[in-house]
């Protein structure tokens, strides 16, 4: 069995460089649309901000044998929107890259009619969670389709082994969420760039509601705020310990969430993904045996990378991050794929 891919979200060329150089075989951007109205752009630092740095950046992945997906997620509402959007998918195309990461079906059908050729992937903003959906989207000439977050290894399974015409994808690290993709609304509901530094302390890609840590009263007996958390529920999740599972079900790629992140967690993310994929191959040759799993457990227990940690309030009154990745998502049972989403926080705060 082959090993699937890792796609990794870069934001400029200098860490384009880094996360090929960490072990990426695909990166993924979004491309800022010159003019263009607020909803098809954006935050500026999640984007590659021209498209002659996307040329930079398609040329030197392939001079290092990784492919460049740019990334087309949010819809367009009207004609002269569609207009822009033929132009800016026409300019990302000119600049060499191998595929288009898309979320929307009007899209897909426009891109198909436009003759470009491209591959075309189906973001999980298609909602795709079952054999019927990931059909549906191969007959619009998709080659690969990013699932829904919210489905258990077995469901993925199931997906890759009935769908054998058309490639599957799943995220595996970056910021988790209740909700059904392309079910809420709060994706657009975004505040202005100078609200949103001061709810967030400069915190880069908080760029939603349910992204903002929010501070948490005990009420009753008076009234004490004893936790900043994102009670919104966008959480980091990871799948690092059921990494062999997933890699199991067949699937092809592997994509980690952050493109508003910082590049220290673009590159570290990579990096540890990397590792882990590279040790699973390895034991799949010779044998997973008891001291490679001791040596993956511990690859994962190193993982500190973490983009926001709630902060608890101490018994003397002081205030401290919740703890280590480890300490946080795996206590917490904040894992992609589990058969559901755990709810976040169970530990006492007081």
């Amino acid at each position: 069995m082959g090993m699937p891919k890792i796609l990794s979200p870069v934001t400029s060329f200098e860490g384009a460089v880094e996360v090929i150089s960490a072990g990426a075989d695909e990166i993924y951007c979004a491309v800022k649309v010159p003019g263009a109205v607020h909803l098809l752009n954006r935050p500026e630092f999640c984007c590659i901000s021209t498209y002659h740095e996307l040329g930079r950046i398609a040329n030197y992945a392939h001079s290092k044998g990784v492919e460049t997906i740019v990334t087309l997620e949010l819809p367009f509402m009207s004609e002269f929107m569609g207009k822009q959007m033929k132009e800016h998918i026409s300019s990302c195309v000119n600049e060499g890259i191998d595929a288009l990461i898309v979320g929307d079906i009007g899209l897909i059908t426009m891109i198909k009619d436009m003759g470009l050729g491209i591959p075309i992937y189906a973001s999980t903003l298609l909602v795709a969670m079952n054999y019927e959906a990931v059909d549906f989207i191969r007959k619009l000439g998709v080659k690969r389709v990013i699932l829904e977050r919210h489905m258990s290894i077995e469901e993925i399974g199931e997906v890759v082994q009935r769908n054998k015409d058309v490639e599957i994808e799943v995220f595996i690290h970056g910021q988790g969420c209740s909700n059904i993709n392309a079910n809420c609304h709060l994706e657009f509901a975004r505040a202005s760039p100078v609200a949103m530094q001061k709810v967030v302390s400069g915190i880069k890609g908080m760029i939603t509601p349910c992204r903002w840590p929010f501070d948490i009263y005990e009420v009753g007996n008076g009234e004490r705020r004893i936790a900043r958390a994102p009670i919104l529920d966008a959480f980091t999740f990871c799948s690092l310990c059921r990494l062999p599972e997933l890699i199991e079900t067949g699937l092809t790629g592997l994509k980690i969430v952050g493109r508003c992140l910082p590049p220290t967690y673009q590159v570290k993310a990579t990096k540890m993904y990397r590792d882990l994929v590279d040790l699973i191959e390895r034991g799949q040759r010779r044998g997973f045996n008891r001291v490679q799993r001791k040596r993956f457990y511990r690859m994962v227990e190193s993982f500190e990378e973490q983009p926001f940690q709630p902060e608890l309030q101490n018994p003397d009154g002081s205030w401290s991050a919740a703890g280590s990745l480890r300490d946080i998502l795996c206590t917490e049972g904040r894992c992609y794929y589990s058969p559901f989403f755990r709810a976040p926080y169970k530990r006492s705060v007081s």
